[in-house]
C-alpha cells in the first residue's frame, strides 16, 4: 500500500483515492472499517479548497448538531498538516484565507437550507442512510459549472438508494470504487488486532464491518450466494484426502491496466490461491505457468485467453513441451456440458463451481478468502430470450463493484473442462488414467 503525495500542501492521499482529482461529476466510494474513506475525502476536500475559492458542503441525512458532522475531522487534518494559518475555525463553518468555505448540513431539512446555493463540491458522508427523496432533491441543487457530488458509505443492503441510483450501473459521469482496510496505508497493528478480534467474536458481521459487504445479501441474481461461500470457507478438507483426484492449475490473465495474473490450484474438493503477478509479458507468464506445472505436478493447466490475453503464454508453453498439460480457455466460447442451460463457457464454469461448493468443496478463508468471497458473491446472472443463463461481463462487474473479479474468475476457471488424473513414471509417459470426471454428479 502506497500514498500519493499531493504537491504544495503537505497532504498525502492514499493511492486508491487518486480518482478524487479526476474530472467526474459524481464520485462514490463504498468500503468497510479502516478503509480511510472519511480521512481521504477530507484530505481531498482540503486540497480542493486550497487550489482556488470553492464552497464545499459536508452533508449527511440527519445532522442534529455540528458535533455529528465531519467538521472536527477536517480541523484535525488541517492541524496535522500544519495549515492552521490558512484557515479559520468558526462555530458552524471553516473558512480558508482564499475565500473557500466548508459548510455542514443535514439533508432532511435541505429544502429550507439556503447553504446549498452556489456549491462547488458536496460530500455526503454515511451516504447509505440517505433516502431516494433526498438524493432527488440534492443532485439538481448542486449545479455550479464543474460542480461535484461525493459520497462515502458502508453498504447496508442491496437496496441502498445510493448504491442503486449511482453505483449498481454507474453512468458515464460517475466513478464508483469499493475499498477496504487493504487500501489504507496507515493501517496499523492496533487496527489489525481489532479486525482479528471482530473475526473471532463477530464472524457473521465481519464481512459487513471490515469488507464493506451488505448486511444481508439475499442471493437474488447473485450466481453464488454469500452464505454458500461462507459455508465452503468453514469446511476443512485435507490435501492428502484429495490425492486420488486430478490436480488443476488455473490462471486468470490480466485484461485491464490495474489487473493482475491470478493463479489457483484445485484438487478434488479443495482449492487454494497460489499467487498474483503484475505487469509481466507472455514469455514470463509462460515461465511461471510451466514452473508451477512442474512444482505441483498438475494434470492440467487452464489459462484464460479471452480477447487474446494469455494466448502467447499458452503457445510458448506448448513449444516447451507442455502441450498435453495446458489448455487455453475463452470465457466467451460455447459451454461443454449443457448448451441449453448456459449461454457461454463463463456461465457454465460459475454454475459448476456453485455445484462443487454445494457438494462439499472447501475454499480458503483469511485475506485471500475475503476478496474471493466478495467477488464470487457479487457476480450476477440473468437469462436471455432462449432462457439460457448468462453472467454480466467482467467489465460490468468491475464497474459495479469497483474492482475486477480476478480471484473469482481464476478459481472458477479450474472447471473449464473435464480432467483425468495421470500417473507419470520415470519415462514421463502417461501410464494410468482414472475414470474421474469433473462433471459427474
Amino acid at each position: 500500500m502506497t500514498t500519493v503525495a499531493v504537491t504544495n500542501h503537505n497532504i498525502e492521499i492514499p493511492e486508491a483515492f487518486r480518482f478524487l482529482f479526476e474530472p467526474k461529476r459524481k464520485k462514490m466510494v463504498s468500503g468497510g472499517r479502516a478503509s480511510a474513506k472519511s480521512h481521504s475525502f477530507g484530505r481531498a476536500g482540503i486540497i480542493k479548497s486550497l487550489e482556488k475559492r470553492r464552497r464545499i458542503v459536508c452533508a449527511r441525512e440527519i445532522q442534529k448538531s455540528i458535533k455529528e458532522s465531519v467538521k472536527e475531522l477536517l480541523e484535525k487534518i488541517i492541524r496535522q498538516s500544519g495549515l492552521e494559518a490558512r484557515f479559520r475555525f468558526l462555530t458552524d463553518k471553516i473558512i480558508c484565507d482564499n475565500g473557500s468555505e466548508f459548510l455542514f448540513i443535514g439533508l432532511k431539512n435541505m429544502q429550507a437550507n439556503k447553504s446549498l446555493e452556489d456549491i462547488d463540491i458536496c460530500w455526503v458522508e454515511e451516504a447509505q442512510t440517505v433516502s431516494r427523496e433526498s438524493w432527488n432533491i440534492l443532485i439538481p441543487t448542486i449545479r455550479n459549472a464543474d460542480s461535484e457530488v461525493w459520497a462515502s458509505f458502508n453498504r447496508l443492503s442491496e437496496q441502498d438508494p445510493v448504491f442503486v441510483m449511482f453505483c449498481k450501473n454507474p453512468s458515464d459521469d460517475t466513478i464508483y470504487k469499493h475499498v477496504t482496510y487493504r487500501d489504507n496505508p496507515y493501517f496499523n497493528e492496533t487496527l489489525e488486532a481489532e479486525r482479528q478480534l471482530c473475526k473471532l467474536q463477530q464472524p457473521e458481521e465481519y464481512d459487513h464491518i471490515w469488507e464493506g459487504l451488505p448486511i444481508s445479501q439475499s442471493g437474488f441474481k447473485a450466481m453464488i450466494p454469500l452464505e454458500l461461500i461462507q459455508t465452503a470457507q468453514a469446511r476443512i478438507v485435507q490435501w492428502n484426502d484429495m490425492s486420488h483426484w486430478p490436480k488443476i492449475l488455473s490462471v486468470d490473465t490480466a485484461r485491464f491496466g490495474d489487473d493482475a495474473n491470478n493463479f489457483w490450484l484445485r484438487q478434488g474438493y479443495k482449492a487454494e490461491f497460489l499467487k498474483l503477478l503484475h505487469k509481466i509479458d507472455n514469455m514470463a507468464l509462460a515461465g511461471n505457468i510451466t514452473n508451477l506445472i512442474d512444482e505441483h505436478n498438475t494434470d492440467q493447466a487452464f489459462v484464460d485467453i479471452t480477447g487474446g490475453n494469455g494466448s502467447g503464454a499458452v503457445d510458448r508453453a506448448v513449444q516447451l513441451g507442455y502441450g498435453d498439460r495446458i489448455t487455453g480457455v475463452n470465457f466467451a466460447s460455447a459451454p461443454t456440458t449443457n448448451q441449453k442451460l448456459y449461454l457461454n463457457k463463463r456461465a457454465e464454469m460459475y454454475g459448476l463451481a456453485k455445484q462443487w461448493i454445494k457438494d462439499g468443496g472447501s475454499l480458503p478463508d483469511g485475506e485471500i478468502g475475503a476478496q474471493l468471497r466478495y467477488e464470487l458473491s457479487s457476480v450476477q446472472y440473468s437469462y436471455d430470450k432462449q432462457n439460457r443463463l448468462y453472467l454480466e461481463s467482467k467489465e460490468e462487474v468491475k464497474k459495479r463493484i469497483g474492482k475486477s473479479p480476478d480471484y473469482a474468475d481464476a478459481f472458477v476457471l479450474s472447471f473449464a473442462y473435464p480432467v483425468e488424473k495421470q500417473e507419470y513414471g520415470y519415462t514421463g509417459a502417461n501410464q494410468v488414467k482414472s475414470d474421474w470426471d469433473s462433471y459427474a454428479d
